[in-house]
């Protein structure tokens, strides 16, 4: 009966993955079509998300393209996947350092946006670099803010699922088998719950703890089942190759050594077709130290030199990838700083336009108190406006130049304060004037009022005083 259902279960994940093959061409013929920026965008991040674990090449290839559209438009969230997607790549191909500093980047930007499924994966993907270096510990800690995002979201399906997942794969690295098994089985359940295709990752997580505590049959049957259904479902990938190879320490361990050289062959098969030249190594360290163990030196000696060889290759593609990482990481940062420059000169605009709104209605406000024949105008009321009107002409000159004035002084805080002391220094003088000849304007306008309605009383009065002695 359980191989019956194990034969169904192949079979629906390989029309599964014929579909998603299906899918995948589809959306690569969409990125042929005009299509709107944010669905572009989507298509981009789903392809990278397609190729992650089966072809790392292309995963960067469309990480690069998304980042150089969500860049151009704009779309932080967008730029936050890309940084992901570029980060991603680099602790595939061995390039840690590199990894965190994408991965961090993505984290920061994530932050910025508050976005909390963003915060999450990042945090993951973190975790993911640091347990492939083998830094536990950090791995670990980035995990947990991952679930604990997760659990707050109500996000079990993805981000909860992944993050119980790779804790359970580290705590089984690290020999912690209570804890890696409780892991381990959370995500197996989600997995069922939700249909995952990640079910076969998160059985083979299962042979990991499972061979640390030494159950050799328990190991060995979660590894097979999700080998089977993983490869149904991704086919060739670089986890496939390190499920693979696991298979081959288990049959190592007991001695079962012409088993453990098949799987460490078939690793090996799956690391190269994909290809995942860290897989390559290891399987062929592998059959290295196996070899040597059994004396066969010639076959010891090929591997040796064949681990060497992939050592070299990783290394010397380690240092083009560097030189070519720093080249795009120049790239984007010119790109960032264009950006934050534009940003900065649309703001500067808006708010020279508000100064002179704000003057507008200053001097407006002054003249209509100024030529009015009717309202008698307080001189603090004008002492008021002429204030205002003295920091409003400041902060728009200081807006108008301060470009100029940061290129000249080279944002010297020094210099910079010393010429804005200057452009006080002539605006006072200028503005104590002004403010004098306004106030006796003022003064003569009041008394003009006062002496007009002095004398419109005193008529109306004589008026009333001469129908008084002329009445009959």
């Amino acid at each position: 009966m359980k191989k019956i259902i194990s034969i169904t279960l192949l079979i629906a994940f390989a029309v599964n993955l014929k579909a998603q093959t299906l899918n995948a061409d589809s959306l690569k013929q969409q990125l042929n079509l005009k299509l709107p920026d944010t669905s572009k965008l989507n298509t981009l991040a789903r392809l990278g998300f397609y190729y992650q674990d089966s072809k790392p090449d292309s995963l960067l290839y469309y990480g690069k393209q998304l980042l150089e559209l969500a860049q151009h438009v704009n779309n932080l969230k967008m730029i936050s996947v890309a940084y992901s997607t570029i980060g991603q790549y680099e602790y595939i191909v061995g390039n840690y350092s590199l990894s965190v500093q994408w991965l961090f980047k993505s984290l920061e930007l994530a932050q910025n946006i508050n976005d909390s499924n963003r915060i999450a994966n990042s945090n993951n993907l973190l975790g993911n670099a640091y347990k492939e270096y083998g830094d536990y510990p950090k791995a670990i800690a980035h995990f947990s803010i991952c679930k604990n995002i997760a659990a707050l979201i109500h996000d079990p399906k993805q981000n909860d699922l992944f993050a119980s997942l790779n804790l359970g794969e580290v705590y089984a690295l690290m020999g912690v088998t209570d804890s890696g098994l409780v892991y381990a089985q959370q995500a197996y359940r989600l997995a069922l719950k939700y249909h995952s295709r990640w079910t076969g990752a998160t059985l083979m997580t299962l042979g990991y703890v499972y061979f640390r505590l030494n159950n050799k049959n328990l190991s060995l049957q979660y590894f097979n089942e999700g080998k089977a259904l993983y490869e149904a479902n991704f086919g060739n990938s670089r986890y496939l190759s390190k499920g693979t190879l696991a298979i081959a320490a288990v049959y190592k361990k007991y001695r079962q050594v012409d088993s453990a050289i098949y799987f460490a062959h078939v690793a090996l098969n799956v690391a190269k077709q994909v290809p995942y030249l860290k897989g390559v190594g290891a399987a062929e360290k592998f059959l290295y130290d196996i070899y040597d163990s059994l004396h066969m030196n010639d076959s010891a000696f090929l591997y040796q030199k064949l681990y060497a060889n992939i050592d070299d290759s990783l290394n010397d593609r380690a240092k083009i990838a560097s030189f070519e990482n720093e080249t795009f990481i120049q790239k984007v940062r010119e790109q960032e700083k264009e950006q934050a420059f534009k940003k900065a000169e649309k703001e500067r605009e808006q708010d020279i336009q508000y100064a002179l709104i704000a003057l507008g209605i200053i001097v407006f406000v002054t003249l209509f108190l100024l030529l009015s024949r009717t309202v008698i105008v307080n001189q603090k009321v004008i002492s008021f406006f002429a204030v205002l009107g003295l920091l409003v002409v400041f902060e728009f000159i200081n807006l108008l130049i301060h470009p100029w004035l940061a290129s000249f002084t080279h944002d010297s805080p020094v210099l910079m304060l010393l010429a804005l002391v200057i452009i006080a220094s002539l605006l006072i003088p200028l503005h104590h004037r002004l403010e004098y000849w306004i106030k006796a304007k003022i003064i003569e306008k009041n008394k003009t009022i006062r002496l007009a309605a002095e004398k419109k009383a005193i008529k109306k009065l004589e008026k009333k005083q001469s129908n008084y002695f002329f009445e009959p």
